[in-house]
């Protein structure tokens, strides 16, 4: 049987995967007004629009190490990098039954950290836990995973009062954080163009940090399918 080479069938999954997800974009746009496109760049940065993707940070060394030995003793790919001064390790499970017989194991190894990130838009546990949602769910179910994403990033937008730069960071580092790097904007911008056409307006927001942007930057129309088109948020 003839193999096909890793990076397409790579590619070829990645497109499988994103008709799979679009009426899940495009029922979260509809329910929460915003732009499916967006928010299919941000799964497409936090998970690489894989639904069976963990990530959780360690900040005790000898918890990372104890967790990576576990993990080298498993089935389980995974990858761990480090992140700021700390460990970032991303799990990449088989499917949702094997994600979900790892929770308790997850929770173990998290319960001094943040928790853990689930899925296409990685929500995060704690967030999942103070508001009531069911994990198991957002592991199996891609469109409840996207709509709860789009409902974080609402909340943000509400808070921020449209900023979009503001938005993009809230969703990334939480509604009570206001320490913004603009990194994580940058990045979803990037994944949201694909090409660099946008980095000068992203760049004119990294040097203004807090302050406001320009009515024009807010004014950006971005394209969608159906409607006339219309601002980020």
């Amino acid at each position: 049987m003839m193999r096909i080479p890793a990076v397409i069938f790579a590619l070829l999954c990645s497109l499988s995967y994103g008709d799979v997800f679009q009426k899940g974009f495009e029922a979260a746009d509809l329910k929460r007004d915003i732009n499916q496109k967006l928010l299919r760049a941000i799964a497409s940065h936090e998970s690489g629009l894989n639904p069976f993707v963990v990530g959780f940070v360690i900040k005790d060394p000898s918890i990372a190490l104890a967790a990576e030995n576990d993990l080298k003793n498993s089935p389980v790919k995974f990858k761990r990098s480090a992140y700021k001064r700390w460990s970032h390790f991303a799990l990449y499970f088989q499917d949702a039954d094997q994600a979900k017989k790892a929770i308790p194991w997850l929770e173990k190894v998290t319960a001094t950290s943040t928790g853990y990130d689930v899925g296409l838009m990685q929500i995060n546990s704690r967030n999942s836990k103070r508001n009531g949602w069911s994990v198991d769910r957002l592991i199996s179910d891609p469109d409840y995973n996207i709509d709860k994403g789009a409902m974080i990033l609402s909340d943000c937008r509400k808070l921020f009062n449209s900023d979009p730069a503001k938005t993009l960071e809230c969703y990334n580092k939480g509604t009570k954080s206001s320490n913004f790097d603009y990194a994580y904007y940058s990045s979803v911008f990037k994944k949201y163009y694909g090409t660099p056409q946008i980095a000068k307006v992203v760049q004119a927001q990294l040097h203004k940090k807090d302050q406001k942007v320009t009515q024009a930057e807010k004014g950006m129309t971005l394209p969608r399918n159906y409607g006339e088109g219309r601002t980020l948020f």
